[in-house]
């Protein structure tokens, strides 16, 4: 598989399409991602994106062990955990890509857990296409059994947290509203509507949810 489709499976979902393809912007260099992060440990997967005046630069960093397995014919149609989890470091990692490219022609500023909620509701969205074989273990592998990486600050760890947790109940919802009961296509409409929303909007709506 290659990052330019789940690009386009992203952007079909959501019905839009940016101008950028992510493969151009992708590097697997440890020593490029060091160069502009603090972190003692160099990540899996890394979005970088910085201002000069008014052009901004952006790339995308994936460890070349995840990209080459990711790369390989092979996608999770069960919820192989080496598979999985390769997969979702790539969607992660374009998810954050098209969010910012999206939001940047329309001048409008993001939050990193902004950023790190709409990649969750990526990620179970494109398990779900996918991990055809084990469907209904995709929300309690991808909420329930996971676990935060090691040397993440307080901060992050709260914001992953808080990231997972929203992400949790709202695909908890959209699977009894709609997938339980075959309304696939009113969801793509509430998840256009979802994706197009503030955070402040976005957290509003999930907490008006009923309790998982």
């Amino acid at each position: 598989m290659r990052l330019n489709t789940l690009q386009a499976k992203l952007e079909s979902i959501y019905e839009f399409r940016v101008a950028q393809r992510i493969d151009d912007f992708l590097t697997t260099d440890p020593g490029f991602v060091s160069r502009y992060t603090d972190t003692v440990k160099t990540p899996h997967e890394k979005v970088l994106l910085a201002q000069e005046g008014e052009d901004y630069c952006l790339s995308l960093y994936l460890d070349q062990q995840v990209y080459s397995r990711f790369m390989q014919p092979s996608v999770p149609t069960a919820m192989c955990h080496q598979l999985a989890s390769d997969f979702c470091l790539a969607v992660e990692g374009v998810s954050h890509f098209l969010y910012l490219c999206r939001n940047v022609q329309y001048e409008r500023e993001v939050t990193q857990l902004e950023l790190e909620l709409q990649a969750e509701v990526d990620k179970y969205l494109l398990l779900l296409e996918y991990a055809t074989n084990d469907a209904g273990q995709v929300h309690p592998w991808l909420f329930e059994n996971w676990r935060l990486e090691d040397g993440l600050n307080e901060e992050e760890q709260q914001r992953y947290e808080k990231a997972n947790s929203y992400a949790s109940k709202y695909c908890r919802g959209l699977d009894e509203r709609y997938l339980r009961i075959g309304r696939k296509h009113e969801m793509l409409r509430e998840l256009r509507r979802f994706y197009r929303r503030t955070q402040i909007q976005k957290l509003d709506m999930i907490d008006r949810l009923a309790p998982e």
